[in-house]
């Protein structure tokens, strides 16, 4: 799911936010996140 950037771009068209295209893309291909830069939590005012 979501394996080329057009299916990702056809999604953000359709007015889903990029944050949570980020999260289908992780959850369904099996990503496994084991941390966190510092610096995301700065950017986002964390």
């Amino acid at each position: 799911m979501l394996e080329t950037p057009k299916e990702r771009a056809d999604l953000l068209k359709m007015g889903i936010a990029a944050k949570k295209i980020e999260e289908l893309y992780i959850s369904h291909n099996n990503f496994k996140i084991v941390g966190f830069p510092l610096i995301i939590g700065i950017i986002e005012g964390k």
